[in-house]
């Protein structure tokens, strides 16, 4: 080793040395700081310190570790050559020798200085030997009381789990608001951010640790003022299960300081503000609609929310808000959502009990569209942030009103001089003000009228006069409806029928053409009553025992056979018995061989006569209902047979022609009717099997037969209209070559009638019936002539379908046929109704000819309400039985004697009459 070592082993000794003397100062300062620090923790967990106690405790903890550390930094006086020489093991001491020869000023005194040098060990192993062997920083020991400070607040914190989470925010935040500790910690649980004024308040603690024997909450004052400094009030809160306390605080007046206490302990202390805006808890608004619109009030609610509900609105309208508050409002700020402001009559009234809800109203007149937005603002200002959206008010559209007339029907008939019933029905969204009825005869109109009309849907009846008009003229009844939106009203589209004004003759044969088998069959009704009731009077009489009242009562007996034979002879000559004389003449040898027997006082024999020509009557209307399906069947074979060929000629045609083209599309349309013929056809051939099943069990059987083979051919007609629709006519030729065959299969399988002349019916006789039957299908059949055999069966009235089309052709059960009749306004009118019967209520009220105005028997308006007053319109072509009845009485009445003329139109034998009383004359 050189001199020049020594230094260094004597600065590395000395910084050894003190490193390990701060070291061990500063562990004990950190000991002494734990022990005090748990020290004034003890004092404070037992104590309560205030504030200031705990920041001294920490003040002086703190004090003694920085002290304690501090002292390690002062160096100590000390030879780091002699503590060498120690951990050295050099008990000659040669360093301090060797130091202190070689400051002698003296050659000899450094070379015995070196020679000491020389022997120490070399500089790395005195290195490692001063860093073994120097005393150690003892940091052992200082653990030791360090745990032996923490041990205690390990315990405790592990007996007492409550102790350190009360204790640490006390000593991090002092004079923060940090509750003492206890066995028992409160803590709030959701505390309330605000008051909302009015509203009462529930506040809730868990309890952590054991259950507490009671709660109290303390409340001040949060303001500071003289009420603050006071003693706060109290209550005791209630469990509310588990470790949970509830309380519920009465509506908030101001803000407040809130803490519960119990057990020594408490919680945080809650300043909870009161939030005085005026809150909008309800809201309604009552949208009434101008007077002229006679709608209800309608309220609707209208809490606030982004997308509003919305009110549709008519100019003129008024709005009233209702909002219920959490208190009274000052004044509201109403706008649209553009800024516009809304004015309002502004009207508020206070809360009728504590904590209920203020009533502000709010009356807008002339609404303004768009979303209206509101902000409530109370006495002392406060007020929302911002508005909130309440109401959305839309334009509600006032629609013109409609109007139809019912009334006569399009393209009716009219006799000359007859009054034409008028029946007008006009609907609005809003209400109605009245309609205006016009008539124009041969393009000049000659009155117009007006009458008041009420609600949203009314109508108006009345009679418009013809005496004006001569046959052929066309007369036109427009009818315009106003409503009531100011200022003059709405105008509708006119709605308008045109009639055509024809002869008496005329309407006579369309209404004769126009009845149905029914009927033709109740033609002969009251001919066989009346025989019938003959019968059974007589048979009556001849059962009772000789006597004088029984001689008498024979006697008018036969002085009513008498008359019955002279009316019936004067009814056969008329033309609606034409053809008809043998029935009469079988009823007069009938009758006459009643006044015989009862001449002789015999009894007469119990047949019934009138019964069973009833039945063959039937039976041969029956037969001609067979015919006439057995001819349209025929026709129906011939059409498709006709369409068949044709589908196979246009094939020959090039495929990009025009022409083959155009016929296809006729071919396919003529297929498409043909095939809804055929199902017709076989309903109608149904129905008469049905009826003629009592009557002709083999021709009914034969029937049924039809009607199965019309449905089997369904399918190829069908087929054959759907390609030809596609423009395949070689693809539709052949179904429609299969339903040519199987139709004129069916047509070849006829089945004659049992017998033409049944009973009493020989020659004519009731065979009449069949006869117009025949020659009125002929005659709807002939209207297609020369333009195909395949037209429409919707109403066109043309070739082999055409029975249908005109609705002419007769189907069982007496209905109206599927086409369309053209309405008959005349002296029957009364009797051919929709529904059939005539009543006092719908009778057409007769115009007087010459009057100043016809329109002039109107209603005045009608009590406002939201439903039609519906009218009984619509005069059909249908007769029931017993109108049919009174229809014949006319014809007979009609025609009763050469060169007699009708009756004028409108006059009371021109009325429904009752039927005729027993043993009097029809």
């Amino acid at each position: 080793m050189a001199l020049s070592d020594l230094d260094a082993i004597s600065a590395t000794t000395a910084g050894i040395t003190h490193s390990r003397r701060r070291r061990r100062a500063a562990a004990w300062g950190v000991v002494a700081g734990l022990a005090l620090a748990g020290a004034v923790v003890g004092v404070d967990a037992s104590a309560d310190l205030p504030g200031s106690g705990r920041m001294a405790g920490l003040t002086l903890a703190a004090a003694a570790t920085l002290a304690v550390a501090l002292s390690g930094w002062r160096r100590t006086e000390l030879n780091p050559l002699a503590t060498a020489e120690q951990a050295l093991g050099d008990g000659d001491r040669h360093l301090t020798a060797a130091r202190q020869l070689s400051a002698l000023d003296d050659p000899r005194a450094a070379a015995h200085a070196t020679r000491l040098a020389a022997d120490l060990p070399a500089q790395d192993a005195w290195r490692q030997t001063l860093a073994a062997k120097l005393p150690p920083a003892h940091l052992g020991l200082a653990s030791l009381a360090g745990l032996g400070v923490l041990l205690p607040l390990g315990l405790a914190s592990v007996l007492l789990p409550n102790f350190l989470p009360c204790e640490v925010p006390r000593f991090l935040d002092p004079f923060g608001d940090h509750p003492p500790y206890s066995a028992i910690r409160l803590v709030w649980v959701d505390p309330p951010q605000e008051f909302r004024f009015g509203e009462p308040t529930t506040l809730t603690v868990a309890a952590l640790g054991p259950t507490p024997e009671a709660l109290v909450l303390h409340a001040r004052p949060a303001e500071s003022g003289p009420e603050s400094s006071g003693a706060p009030s109290t209550a005791d809160l209630l469990p509310a299960g588990g470790d949970h306390w509830r309380i519920r605080l009465e509506p908030a007046e101001r803000s407040l300081e809130l803490w519960v206490s119990g057990q020594g302990t408490r919680t945080t202390r809650l300043v909870v503000p009161l939030d005085g805006i005026p809150r909008i808890r309800q809201a309604k608004a009552i949208l009434t609609q101008p007077d002229y619109a006679r709608l209800e009030p309608v309220t609707v609610r209208c809490d606030p929310a982004p997308v509003p509900v919305a009110v549709a609105a008519l100019p003129g309208a008024r709005v009233r808000l209702v909002i219920a508050s959490s208190r009274p409002a000052l004044r509201a700020e109403l706008s649209t959502a553009d800024g516009q402001t809304i004015p309002a009559t502004f009207a508020c009234q206070p809360a009728a009990t504590k904590g209920g809800d203020a009533t502000t109203t709010l009356d807008i007149a002339e609404p303004p569209l768009g979303r209206w937005r509101i902000a409530l603002v109370a006495a002392d200002g406060s007020r929302p942030p911002q508005p909130q959206i309440l109401l959305a008010v839309e334009r509600r559209p006032d629609a013109p009103p409609q109007v139809r007339v019912t009334l006569p029907e399009k393209d009716a008939l009219v006799v000359k001089g007859t009054a034409i019933p008028v029946h007008v029905e006009a609907t609005d969204d809003l209400g109605l003000r009245r309609v205006t009825i016009s008539q124009t005869i041969a393009g000049k109109q000659i009155l117009e009228g007006r009458h008041n009309l009420g609600g949203t849907g009314d109508g108006w009846r009345g009679s418009l006069d013809t005496h004006l008009a001569k046959p052929g003229d066309s007369i036109k009844i427009a009818a315009v409806a106003r409503d009531t939106c100011p200022p003059d009203g709405q105008v509708s589209e006119s709605a308008e029928v045109t009639l055509t004004v024809v002869g008496i003759e005329q309407y006579l044969a369309v209404l004769r053409d126009q009845l149905n088998e029914e009927a033709l069959n109740e033609r002969f009704a009251p001919v066989f009553d009346r025989l019938a009731e003959l019968e059974e009077q007589q048979a009556r009489l001849a059962a009772k025992p000789p006597s004088p009242a029984r001689d008498q009562a024979l006697a008018q007996h036969r002085m009513d056979l008498a008359e019955a034979r002279k009316e019936f002879a004067e009814q056969a000559k008329t033309k609606l018995f034409s053809g008809d004389d043998e029935v009469f003449k079988a009823i007069d040898e009938r009758l006459a061989d009643l006044d015989r027997k009862a001449a002789e006082g015999a009894k007469a024999d119990p047949g019934k006569t009138a019964e069973r020509m009833r039945q063959e009557l039937e039976a041969v209307t029956a037969q001609a209902e067979a015919d006439a399906v057995q001819s349209w069947l025929d026709d129906l074979a011939k059409a498709q047979r006709q369409i068949a060929q044709d589908l196979k000629n246009v094939q020959k045609q090039p495929e990009t022609s025009d022409a083959r083209q155009g016929q296809v599309r006729q071919l396919a349309r003529q297929q498409q009717e043909l095939d809804e013929a055929v199902g017709e056809l076989q309903d109608l051939a149904a129905k008469c099997a049905e009826r003629l099943a009592p009557h002709d069990g083999e021709r009914c059987r034969q029937l049924g037969k039809t009607a199965e083979g019309l449905g089997e051919v369904r399918g190829p007609t069908g087929s054959a209209a759907r390609f030809a629709a596609r423009n395949r006519p070689e693809a539709a030729q052949e179904p429609a070559a299969d339903a040519a065959s199987r139709l004129e299969r069916l047509a070849g399988n006829k089945c004659k009638n049992s017998g033409d002349k049944p009973g009493t019916c020989q020659g004519k006789s009731l065979g009449q019936c069949r006869s117009e039957l025949a020659a009125l299908a002929k005659r709807c059949q002939g209207q297609g002539q020369g333009q195909g055999q395949g037209s429409s069966s919707k109403g066109q009235g043309k070739g082999a379908l055409g029975s249908f089309g005109t609705g002419r052709f007769v189907k069982q059960g007496g209905k109206t046929p599927q086409g369309q009749t053209r309405q008959l306004i005349g002296p029957m009118s009364a009797l051919v109704r929709s529904g059939g019967r005539a009543g006092p209520s719908d009778k057409p009220t007769p115009a007087k000819p010459g009057a100043a105005n016809p329109l002039s028997d109107s209603h005045g308006a009608t009590p406002y309400a939201r439903d039609v007053r519906t009218t009984t319109a619509g005069l059909g072509a249908v007769l029931t039985p017993t109108e049919e009845v009174v229809v014949d009485g006319y014809f007979r009445r009609l025609e009763a004697e050469p060169g007699q003329t009708a009756p004028a139109p409108g006059t009371p034998a021109l009325m429904p009459v009752p039927n005729p009383a027993p043993g009097k004359a029809p």
